[in-house]
């Protein structure tokens, strides 16, 4: 059964891994669009709105995908104040009650009002308010509960790696 459970945490993390990959070359087409921005302001003194949009777009696109990612590598930022003083099994305890009360729960709201904000700007047709800027803005809104739900999927894969000990909190490597 605990293999079964490894297993499907690996899958899960493997997924996240992969996505979060493909979704990193977000970050190069933010710094072509930023180039061409700044190309177009001070050589040919133009301006377009959708550029300076679409720039907010893929940093919001990266920012929420990676945020999964970054949890499946454990490379997220931490208060280890404390956390350095226990020992790896209290730590592994810590992290499993702080996932399951409190992260889960957070972001299982964060999915949920995410649903709603891009269902309800989908329906109305949302775009931008600017002249010449983006159109579905229900798209972009959509990455808030996308990126929840890969939160929520890394961390049952977390917590499933520290409850099975393929993961061991203190040197944070998965052990065969």
């Amino acid at each position: 059964m605990l293999k079964k459970l490894d297993t499907l945490a690996e899958r899960i993390e493997g997924f996240v891994y992969h996505t979060g990959r493909v979704f990193s070359w977000a970050a190069l087409f933010l710094m072509i669009t930023i180039i061409v921005q700044v190309v177009l302001r001070y050589v040919f003194s133009s301006d377009m709105i959708a550029l300076g949009e679409l720039q907010w777009h893929f940093y919001a696109v990266m920012v929420m995908i990676s945020l999964a990612y970054a949890q499946k590598e454990n490379a997220h930022v931490r208060v280890d104040l404390l956390h350095r003083l226990f020992s790896p099994r209290v730590k592994s305890i810590i992290e499993v009650v702080g996932i399951v009360v409190f992260f889960i729960p957070l972001f299982m709201v964060v999915f949920w009002y995410g649903c709603e904000f891009t269902a309800d700007s989908f329906r109305i047709g949302e775009k931008s308010a600017s002249p010449g800027g983006l159109p579905y803005r229900w798209a972009i809104k959509a990455f808030i509960p996308i990126g929840a739900a890969f939160l929520l999927l890394s961390s049952v894969a977390r917590t499933i790696r520290l409850l099975t000990g393929s993961v061991k909190v203190e040197e944070d490597t998965i052990v065969d």
